[in-house]
């Protein structure tokens, strides 16, 4: 693979989507690649997809099993693919140039997403995964346990899991900052 312009970014996203569509399936971006900025050099790009619609297409309940029939349709396409936990990895070749798709293949990726997509200023000591950090802290100090994979959820007597609350990245936020909260909202 190579380090990459994340202003190629679209033509990865069409590619992978173009390829998908026999599929009725496609990806979402995330992480820094989900708003991709002209001049910033990335190393790979992660997009998400519905593991719902992975198991429907292929015809499986089981998750595994869906994760390695959607790594077998990009082979039978032509592309590289590795695969790793809940990750395929797919080389797409724009040009002379590899970029690494890791697909991770998540339950209600469109809303899921939303959680991982990162405005991070430039030169910040900062990373996606400390709002991951943030959110769960902020859960656990108002009795609930955030996972960025699933969402809200209520705490149980034990400190474990409990009800689920939401998924829904703006209703997150009012539970954790109050009603006038929203995911975006401008903090002065």
């Amino acid at each position: 693979t190579s380090s990459y312009d994340q202003a190629i970014i679209p033509q990865v996203v069409k590619i992978v989507n173009d390829a998908l569509a026999g599929a009725r399936l496609k990806v979402t971006p995330i992480g820094s690649g989900a708003k991709p900025l002209k001049g910033k050099i990335s190393n790979d790009f992660d997009v998400m997809t519905d593991e719902d619609a992975v198991k429907a297409f292929f015809k499986t309940q089981d998750s595994k099993e869906a994760r390695r029939k959607l790594g077998e349709y990009f082979k039978s396409l032509g592309f590289q693919v590795a695969q790793s936990g809940v990750i395929v990895h797919v080389l797409v070749p724009v040009g002379d140039i590899n970029v690494q798709t890791d697909i991770m293949v998540t339950p209600q990726a469109d809303s899921i997403a939303k959680f991982h997509i990162h405005d991070i200023p430039a030169n910040s000591p900062f990373k996606g995964k400390n709002k991951v950090i943030t959110l769960s802290h902020l859960a656990k100090i108002k009795g609930y346990m955030f996972s960025p994979w699933q969402g809200l959820f209520k705490r149980n007597p034990d400190g474990k899991k409990g009800e689920f609350v939401s998924n829904d990245i703006d209703t997150v936020a009012k539970v954790l900052l109050g009603n006038g909260a929203n995911a975006y909202r401008d903090w002065e």
